[in-house]
């Protein structure tokens, strides 16, 4: 944990909120000038799940040439996130829940609590702080990570509602988490966000003001944590000496080349191409929540949309099509077996 006292508070460095852009920026191509300028999420629209792997390696370079202007330091990794509909916000499960608590101080008291029944049932045991000692030590630091982190990202695996971002270090394993829940009759389109905390090796802003804390990969908590290459951000602003949950989004925006957003927009009628392609490289439900339904999902995906069976009966609708459309008569087709 960081000591800071008022003094310190003060004297770091912000911009003020009117100079947060409202408006989000649509491009075509991503460049090393456009990500160090960014205040504004940067939209990507991509027509085809091909294109969008193209992107992936134009971001993947221009990474590469802001790392290598830091004389040797290096950059945050950029971290990705997918979801299945692209209007949705960049929200948290506490969030969405809906009974609201913004205080951390309230948060940690439910959490707690719910401990010794969480104990009880799961086997676990869970040593952190007691509610008063956490009231304490934050009065004068900065946390780099959530006290209980680790308990923090185990209730996060399993449901409880939880004020930690979650994201993977690989951009298929976001594309997933977008396509597999997504519906590609309809026509919205699925989101993969990449995010950079900074285009250099800090950043700079002001306590009182939302600011996102990216949280490290090193934990021991749920396999699936490792599984899916997760990292997490939680955003939290300092309200009365009191720290408070704030919308990730409303602290993006506020510098140039900080907290950087891209949103690449993907066709939702992508998702057969996209989960065929993903499971090659075995990336499915089962190798990636390693759970018993993980496996029945892949297995279903497998054999309802990309088995030999499936591709045959295609094949043979499609040949009878164009057959009728030729004007030969359909029933000329020497059928086989399916």
């Amino acid at each position: 944990m960081l000591s800071v006292n008022k003094e310190i508070r003060k004297a770091i460095i912000s911009k003020p909120n009117c100079c947060v852009s409202p408006a989000n920026m649509t491009e075509s191509k991503i460049t090393k000038q456009l990500v160090q300028d960014a205040r504004t999420t940067i939209e990507i629209k991509v027509a085809n799940w091909g294109e969008f792997e193209s992107k992936l390696s134009e971001l993947s370079n221009v990474y590469n040439e802001l790392e290598r202007g830091l004389d040797g330091r290096h950059l945050p990794h950029l971290l990705y996130r997918g979801q299945s509909k692209a209007q949705f916000t960049l929200s948290t499960t506490l969030e969405r829940y809906p009974v609201k608590i913004s205080r951390f101080s309230d948060y940690y008291d439910a959490i707690f609590a719910a401990r010794y029944e969480i104990e009880s049932a799961s086997g676990t045991t869970w040593e952190i702080p007691s509610p008063l000692e956490i009231r304490k030590a934050l009065e004068s630091s900065i946390p780099s990570a959530p006290p209980a982190y680790e308990y923090m990202l185990y209730l996060r695996h399993h449901g409880f509602p939880s004020p930690i971002l979650d994201w993977s270090r690989s951009p298929y394993i976001a594309a997933f988490f977008a396509f597999s829940g997504c519906d590609e009759e309809k026509s919205d389109p699925v989101a993969v966000y990449a995010y950079l905390e900074s285009v250099w090796s800090g950043k700079v802003g002001s306590l009182n003001e939302p600011a996102i804390a990216t949280l490290g990969p090193y934990a021991r908590t749920h396999r699936r944590h490792y599984l899916q290459q997760a990292e997490y951000t939680i955003c939290r602003v300092l309200v009365d000496d009191d720290w408070n949950f704030a919308p990730h989004e409303d602290a993006m925006g506020r510098t140039e080349g900080q907290d950087v957003l891209i949103k690449f927009e993907i066709p939702a009628s992508e998702r057969r191409t996209a989960l065929e392609t993903l499971d090659k490289f075995n990336l499915n439900a089962w190798s990636l929540y390693g759970s018993e339904e993980g496996l029945m999902a892949t297995m279903a995906m497998r054999q309802f949309e990309f088995s030999e069976r499936v591709r045959r009966r295609e094949l043979r609708i499609e040949h009878e099509k164009s057959l009728v459309e030729s004007g030969l008569n359909g029933e000329a087709l020497n059928s086989g077996p399916l």
